[in-house]
């Protein structure tokens, strides 16, 4: 298996497989209308749908980054940004965003050559590897947030 197959990898467990955490976002996010995802159970702390607008974020953020010449969405949220709406139609349109740009990355990886890796992104002198690995710490860190708010959130 290659790096850029076990990156390809590592995304895809922790959205819906069985990553070394153990939970996966598709886990953490099941059962949170929106309602229970714009709730601040933590007072000064970031809701779920906040911290999901800010993965979604970060994710198209490295994906811009990458030195493939595809067409990346628009960023459809600011970072952190509250709900417009707190409705269930916005709540499972943020869901959907989420998976589009979670298949979009996937499909971005597959397309990367492995000597990709070890360019340099422009302007910041750090190769294309501590991009994505660092973007897979990210995910990982607000999904183990996303983990524990979903229950805060659900057993009030």
């Amino acid at each position: 298996m290659t790096e850029l197959q076990r990156l390809q990898q590592m995304f895809a467990e922790l959205y819906d497989g069985k990553p070394w955490l153990g939970v996966t976002f598709k886990n953490a996010l099941k059962g949170l209308d929106a309602q229970s995802a714009a709730k601040h159970s933590l007072e000064g702390r970031h809701s779920c749908w906040e911290i999901l607008h800010h993965i979604i974020f970060w994710r198209l953020n490295v994906m811009r980054k990458l030195p493939i010449n595809e067409q990346i969405r628009q960023n459809p949220v600011k970072d952190f940004q509250p709900p417009i709406s707190i409705d269930d139609a916005s709540w499972q349109g943020t869901l959907k965003i989420f998976r589009e740009v979670h298949e979009e990355l996937l499909a971005l990886l597959q397309k990367l050559d492995a000597k990709h890796l070890n360019m340099v992104v422009e302007k910041t002198g750090q190769p294309y590897f501590w991009y994505l690995h660092g973007l897979l710490q990210h995910d990982a860190y607000h999904l183990g947030q996303l983990a524990m708010l979903r229950k805060a959130v659900l057993h009030e």
